[in-house]
């Protein structure tokens, strides 16, 4: 208040000593604040400018903060890398949530199917495959009708039960062929092979209008018995185990190796080619009359498989299936 009023008598009397008192009595407080109010807005501008402020320098505090540098870190992942860091994780939950169960369920009913199925394989199984690769020419007599027509041209032979089967391998209307009466004259097929009826059939047909009228006619004497194989025999090709599967898998198929005849004489096909062999013409006569009756005719100098002996068979071949293979 003291200071108020002497301030005012100054402003009216002029004096140095009246100046000089107002000088000195100036409060230093007073004056810091009144600069202060003046010069505020430019320290506060310094203040902002120099101060650690983490709001206005982002990028000073973000190299001084850790939580800065993992904020510096994160822009850098891409949406899509996130994404496909996520989704491996929710995969593998959602797989290994659903295996127990699937897995908790098989054992249940693994042993129901595995029961209905052991049947199977036996001998239905392999019914539908057969006629697959054992289809045989549209003229070979099948079934019932060919059973009698076995009986009426000579033939004894034994039926077979059905299925006569193993793996993939399977005889239809088999048969055990015994002998066939050609005349006077009984001759014995000394392995009795089995075959399927058609083919037994036919091959009746071949001995007894073919077979032996060209041996006797060529070395005067007439069939007594002749090895065929066994006929049936589950096997490849050329027996090779890897192969297509041979119409000796299914019946199919003789393999006459040698032809015993009345008088003791016997006729080894290995000396089909041997021209020295007295032999070698009948045959050569054997061996194209089965290419009339059969679909397939084998023989020595075909190839080494069949170098002793002849094969006859009647696999059906070509689209028509009357094409024929006579080596």
């Amino acid at each position: 208040m003291v200071r108020k009023l002497d301030r005012k008598v100054c402003r009216t009397i002029v004096s140095d000593k009246c100046q000089a008192l107002s000088t000195s009595r100036k409060s230093p407080a007073k004056t810091t604040r009144k600069s202060a109010a003046v010069a505020k807005p430019k320290i506060a501008t310094t203040a902002v400018a120099v101060a650690p402020d983490p709001i206005v320098k982002p990028d000073a505090t973000a190299a001084i903060a850790p939580e800065s540098k993992a904020d510096l870190i994160l822009p850098t992942l891409k949406p899509k890398t996130l994404a496909k860091a996520k989704k491996p994780l929710a995969v593998s939950v959602r797989v290994s949530s659903v295996a127990p169960d699937a897995d908790t369920a098989r054992p249940k009913k693994a042993p129901e199917v595995a029961v209905a199925m052991l049947p199977r394989p036996i001998a239905p199984a392999f019914l539908p495959v057969a006629p697959v690769p054992h289809a045989m020419p549209d003229d070979v007599v099948v079934g019932e009708a060919c059973m009698t027509a076995l009986g009426k041209i000579g033939a004894n032979f034994g039926q077979l039960a059905m299925p006569v089967s193993a793996g993939a391998c399977s005889v239809t209307d088999a048969v055990v062929l015994k002998s066939l009466r050609v005349g006077e004259n009984l001759i014995a097929f000394t392995d009795q092979p089995t075959l399927t009826c058609g083919f037994a059939l036919r091959f009746a047909n071949w001995v007894k209008y073919q077979g032996d009228p060209i041996v006797q006619t060529g070395l005067n004497a007439h069939i007594k018995s002749m090895g065929t194989g066994p006929g049936y025999e589950c096997r490849g090709r050329n027996g090779d185990s890897s192969a297509k599967l041979s119409e000796h898998a299914f019946g199919n198929a003789v393999d006459i190796e040698r032809i015993k005849l009345i008088g003791g004489q016997i006729i080894e096909v290995k000396d089909a080619i041997n021209s020295a062999s007295p032999h070698q013409p009948v045959l050569a006569g054997l061996r194209s009359a089965g290419c009339q009756y059969f679909m397939t005719v084998l023989g020595p100098g075909a190839n080494t498989a069949h170098a002793s002996h002849f094969h006859f068979d009647l696999q059906r071949r070509g689209k028509k299936g009357n094409h024929k293979m006579c080596e």
